[in-house]
């Protein structure tokens, strides 16, 4: 067992440590000033968001791009309450924001529909929980004139946190977007988030957008880029720019975030890349085997869980720098224990049970 362990542990620092230095090889993106050549459309799926629409439609309007170089399409997913009403309310004022009622069911129903009827080739994606610097389409804009990408991954953060289920959220959350970093530098990407994402027309349907994904309730960004990297990876580039941060939303209580983390993982059986493959099981073999030092006693357990909090340092560190977020001490070893344990539960549920999201029930 504690040959496995080592041997574990020496892989899992190698795999962190080379993710890390990844991330140092990403550019960080300079933003020029630019004319605004590119013209965006800006698709946002929803369902059920009234009451983060009112602050997104006002945050969009506010983006400082000309406003005849951008349109937004909002695609209603069977709203149950006033999502529609309430962004038809908004278009009754000049504006350059229309609604779509999606045809199928689902976020990649919804984006193919709006991919089809967008007006631009430069497609950029969000959520309705997000909010979106200024600077967004700028920064878009400039990095497109200076590099020849055509997926464009960009960051997502999380507000500063206060409670311990924010702080447990956010340092999760800070290592997923160091790892979409640094896979991206090592020019292996393994993850992407729709939440800020940029994309050219022509190519999403060269690659037939989400066809053979339809069945799976996420993964729309992640199964996108997947196909990209493997027909054209040197389309698939990174925006590393703090000009770039899209904003999103904590889950408001364990038993929503475990809902959300059960619908993350259930798209897992279905990754192709290898690397990213790779990634997924020794972190989650890692995580198994600190629960399972327990049975070597409490010794070998804490050594386990101060390597790997060690180990997981190298990467939240850097991640943190670049999203200047701070990192406070004790929620980072309270999270470092409790995540192993939250991390098997979850991989477990997934693969035995269904969830809820957005108000509907997907089954296993």
């Amino acid at each position: 067992m504690l040959v496995i362990l080592s041997l574990t542990g020496f892989i899992y620092a190698i795999t962190i440590g080379t993710i890390a230095f990844g991330f140092s090889k990403t550019p960080t993106t300079v933003d020029k000033k630019t004319n605004p050549v590119c013209n965006f459309s800006i698709l946002i799926a929803c369902r059920n968001e009234a009451n983060n629409l009112p602050k997104l439609l006002k945050n969009l309007e506010s983006i400082d791009y000309p406003k005849h170089k951008y349109e937004v399409i909002f695609i209603d997913d069977h709203s149950e309450d006033d999502t529609k009403k309430i962004i038809e309310t908004h278009i009754a004022k000049p504006t350059s924001i229309s609604v779509l009622d999606n045809q199928g069911v689902g976020k990649k129903s919804a984006i193919t529909l709006a991919v089809k009827n967008a007006k631009f080739d430069w497609i950029v994606t969000t959520d309705a929980d997000c909010i979106v610097p200024l600077t967004w389409l700028s920064s878009f804009n400039s990095f497109l004139q200076q590099y020849n990408y055509q997926y464009i991954s960009a960051p997502v953060s999380l507000p500063k946190p206060k409670r311990f289920i924010e702080h447990f959220q956010n340092l999760e959350f800070l290592s997923l977007q160091g790892t979409t970093i640094g896979t991206f530098g090592l020019k292996k990407p393994i993850m992407s988030n729709a939440a800020n994402s940029c994309f050219y027309k022509p190519l999403f349907l060269s690659v037939n957008g989400y066809t053979g994904n339809e069945d799976i309730s996420s993964g729309d960004d992640v199964f996108l880029l997947e196909k990209i990297q493997m027909e054209h990876p040197d389309k698939v580039g990174y925006l590393k720019s703090d000009k770039a941060i899209v904003s999103t939303q904590y889950e408001k209580n364990w038993h929503q975030l475990t809902h959300q983390r059960i619908r993350w993982a259930a798209k897992a059986t279905s990754y192709k890349n290898l690397f990213g493959i790779f990634v997924g099981c020794i972190v989650l073999l890692a995580n198994l085997l600190t629960i399972a030092s327990l049975f070597l006693g409490w010794q070998t357990t804490v050594t386990c869980i101060l390597t790997k909090f060690t180990i997981d340092a190298m990467l939240l560190l850097k991640t943190s720098r670049f999203f200047k977020q701070r990192i406070d001490l004790i929620p980072l070893l309270a999270s470092s224990i409790i995540y192993p344990y939250f991390s098997a539960y979850i991989f477990i549920l997934s693969q035995i049970k269904g969830f809820v999201w957005k108000g509907r029930a997907y089954k296993k």
